[in-house]
């Protein structure tokens, strides 16, 4: 295509009607490199053949003949690159505006998705196989958003105050849950959307795809990091409070067994009492994720999983490798597999991060229980927060009674 539209085109473009003007560019195209051309695809040959008989209906076959006619490749990657790249340059140049190109670009993925994989590279990237079986990412994380959020911590089973640091761990466990949720829920809904984004700049379709995985990742990250500190701040609190070895150094990593000692906690995890518990507490929960938790008991204690989840979180320090040899080992039906020193972990999926950060709150609730006998432990963060809110309150008060002089 020459590197110039036409008055009819530049209305098309000022309408963002993008099925008239890819078929307008078709039949440019086609008139000039083979006007005697005849069009006959057998839409037999796809899965689902309705849809792609409605995407011919539509123009998507004539608007790919022309680009085969103008584009000695074959590969349908490279033959959408350069047209959206051409595009992209109008874009840039203002000839045709943002809403344009986005519903342009918007329509080719929705006619290509099934060359392209997006759907299927989307479901793959935001569902983990544990037990021979695909779980949907977001429906493992609800099972701790909901395990967190019906928490006698947060309830008036404990009537906790809200400076209270037991009743603040729980209510950001239950909100750093519900933020990866609500995160992974719109990315999932949203890949054609970020693509899109992406190639408003310089980049191919196979680098925003790659972009994607990427974005995947720091949402795991982002969560391990962000849930483990909550919890770190919750121990840190109850070791000043409770005043906990306070004459020696107590490594972060050793926080929860001191605290466990101190209060004589049973590091033993019971296997069946944790499904039954979840099982009482998360009636939204569907049974296929709950079902993941069946299987014998294991010999594992909640001090290993506290610090098998300090090492995932220690190891995005170093690309993910691993620091130490941990044997493989499995919970109900989640296999935890061999992890050999600074090799990368491969237990960092969400079902993984999920169940340690689902071991990790009962943790933490067992802490509480016993500390029920004191009415207040504050959260220094939410006493500076308070203070902060009335500073800002009388700052307004202060602010009205002048305008009112």
């Amino acid at each position: 295509m020459e590197n110039k539209i036409s008055k009819e085109t530049q209305e098309l473009f000022n309408n963002c009607n993008a099925i008239e003007v890819l078929n307008k560019m078709a039949d440019g195209i086609i008139a000039q490199l083979a006007p005697d051309i005849r069009i006959n695809i057998d839409l037999s040959s796809f899965k689902n053949a309705s849809k792609q008989h409605n995407f011919s209906l539509e123009g998507k076959f004539h608007f790919l003949t022309a680009l085969q006619l103008n584009h000695s490749s074959r590969d349908i990657f490279k033959i959408l690159n350069d047209f959206i790249k051409e595009y992209r340059g109008y874009y840039h140049k203002g000839l045709i505006t943002e809403e344009c190109f986005e519903k342009i670009i918007q329509q080719i993925l929705i006619w290509f998705e099934d060359e392209l994989k997006l759907q299927e590279f989307g479901k793959n990237l935001f569902s983990t196989k544990c037990n021979n079986e695909r779980i949907e990412n977001e429906k493992i994380i609800f099972l701790l958003f909901e395990y967190c959020y019906k928490s006698p911590a947060l309830s008036e089973v404990y009537c906790f105050d809200k400076l209270d640091v037991r009743r603040q761990v729980l209510y950001r466990l239950e909100y750093t849950a519900y933020s990866i949720l609500q995160q992974t829920k719109k990315f999932v809904k949203n890949i054609n959307n970020e693509i899109i984004e992406k190639l408003k700049f310089n980049y191919t379709i196979e680098e925003c795809i790659e972009y994607t995985r990427f974005k995947e990742i720091e949402l795991r990250r982002d969560f391990n990091n962000e849930f483990f500190f909550v919890i770190e701040h919750f121990l840190s609190t109850i070791r000043q409070f409770y005043k906990i070895k306070e004459d020696e150094n107590i490594d972060k990593k050793d926080l929860m067994k001191e605290i466990f000692n101190h209060f004589t906690i049973d590091i033993g995890i019971d296997l069946e009492e944790i499904k039954n518990n979840i099982d009482k507490r998360c009636n939204e929960t569907r049974n296929d994720i709950l079902n993941i938790f069946n299987g014998k008991n294991i010999k594992k204690d909640f001090i290993f999983y506290h610090n098998l989840f300090i090492q995932l979180r220690n190891s995005l320090h170093s690309n993910g490798k691993v620091s130490k040899n941990i044997q493989r080992f499995k919970l109900g039906k989640i296999n935890f597999s061999l992890m050999k020193k600074d090799n990368f972990h491969n237990n960092m999926s969400i079902v993984h991060l999920i169940t340690l950060s689902l071991i990790e709150v009962i943790s933490i609730e067992k802490i509480i229980e016993k500390t029920i006998s004191d009415s207040l432990i504050k959260d220094e963060y939410m006493i500076e927060l308070d203070k902060l809110k009335k500073q800002e309150s009388s700052q307004l008060s202060n602010e009205e009674n002048i305008l009112q002089c």
